[in-house]
């Protein structure tokens, strides 16, 4: 969950070995972390291209993901491009009187 670039160079040195042992491992971090980028840049403009990019991976759980968020493009696109958030608003409770 740390960034790449916030890791340790010991746990650096660790995961790239372990990607380097295994390339679905590999595929699915290159995936995760593209997703997570164009979530932090706001770039939803890229969805369809890495819904693509995912489907030609060969790693069905990560294509069902992907064929999930296809299932309605606009509305993930949006959320990936707006800034505005109602994370101030979930989890509130509304006591009763």
């Amino acid at each position: 969950m740390i960034h790449p670039d916030d890791l340790r160079p010991d746990d650096a040195l660790t995961l790239k070995d372990i990607r380097a042992a295994c390339p679905e491992l590999d595929a699915v971090t290159r995936h995760v972390r593209s997703f997570a980028t164009m979530t932090r840049d706001l770039r939803g403009d890229r969805l369809p291209a890495w819904i693509n990019d995912v489907r030609g991976s060969g790693l069905p759980s990560l294509v069902q993901y992907a064929d999930g968020l296809a299932l309605d493009l606009d509305a993930v696109t949006a959320g990936l491009s707006v800034s505005w958030s109602s994370g101030q608003a979930e989890g509130q409770t509304r006591e009763s009187s």
